[in-house]
């Protein structure tokens, strides 16, 4: 399964369906809350429902359901989307508010706004074929809010994370493991998928680019860039980031590659 191909849908559920805001005219008679004042923290998409014959009828094994979205004061917005292997993506996006229509949009593609509370709201779109058709929404998303502390492991990954200890097991046992440790080193976890690694060696300074993604019950995380990969099992806890894996580049001689048992501690920077 290609998992960079992966990447460009992450942009889910609702978002890939083509919208054209210039015709959500549908008034209601309560007028909504400011969205923009109302729209800010965390939250994730509890249900999703068509609308057939003038009645909502809930979509069964809705992809878009579970899927968390974080949205900022800055207008920016992180998507953690799941895919049905279990995969988390992670993509950060825009989103922006239109009071005066009533249209949240998110990514550049615009939905009406049919209901927003404190903790849920709605928002209605249509698909492409119904565009020319018809102005009313078609399908809506149910939004619940969540707690910004309840966050996906690949969430709790962003930022920078400075490198401490190298291990190699020995037996049963993990081994300090100087051969092929940096000097210095630090990986950054970013908010759209990307994972940038420094490290320095021997006086030499060594940089990679790459995607990633991680199963978030598993903490098994694939690392991939164009015809290279590789997995690492991903542990996070009190501002530690542990990384055990079995396939290591050494770093003293580029291009070897050598296998064992191996881990890597990492310390969030603050």
């Amino acid at each position: 399964m290609n998992r960079i191909s992966k990447l460009i849908p992450a942009v889910v559920g609702m978002l890939i369906l083509c919208l054209a805001g210039s015709c959500f005219d549908q008034r209601k008679t309560s007028k909504l809350p400011p969205i923009a004042n109302n729209v800010v923290g965390k939250w994730v998409i509890a249900h999703g429902f068509e609308n057939k014959h003038g009645s909502w009828v809930e979509v069964a094994d809705y992809d878009a359901v579970g899927n968390f979205y974080t949205f900022y004061k800055d207008g920016r917005a992180v998507i953690s989307y799941t895919d049905n292997d279990g995969q988390t993506y992670l993509r950060e996006t825009t989103w922006q508010a239109d009071d005066e229509n009533e249209i949240f949009t998110i990514n550049g593609f615009d939905t009406q706004m049919l209901l927003l509370k404190n903790d849920s709201m709605e928002l209605g779109y249509r698909d492409q074929e119904n565009r020319k058709t018809t102005c009313e929404a078609v399908y809506k998303d149910c939004w619940k809010r969540v707690s910004p502390g309840n966050q996906t492991l690949a969430e709790q990954l962003i930022g920078k994370w400075n490198h401490l200890n190298s291990y190699e097991k020995k037996g049963k046992q993990w081994v300090v493991t100087h051969k092929g440790a940096p000097d210095r080193a630090y990986v950054t976890f970013g908010a759209d998928g990307d994972l940038k690694s420094h490290t320095e060696i021997n006086g030499r300074t060594l940089k990679a680019e790459l995607f990633w993604s991680i199963n978030n019950q598993t903490g098994e995380m694939f690392c991939f860039k164009e015809d290279e990969s590789n997995t690492i099992r991903i542990r996070v806890y009190n501002d530690t980031l542990e990384c055990v894996y079995t396939k290591n580049f050494d770093l003293e001689t580029p291009g070897k590659i050598t296998y064992g048992e191996y881990r890597d501690l990492f310390v969030r920077n603050k």
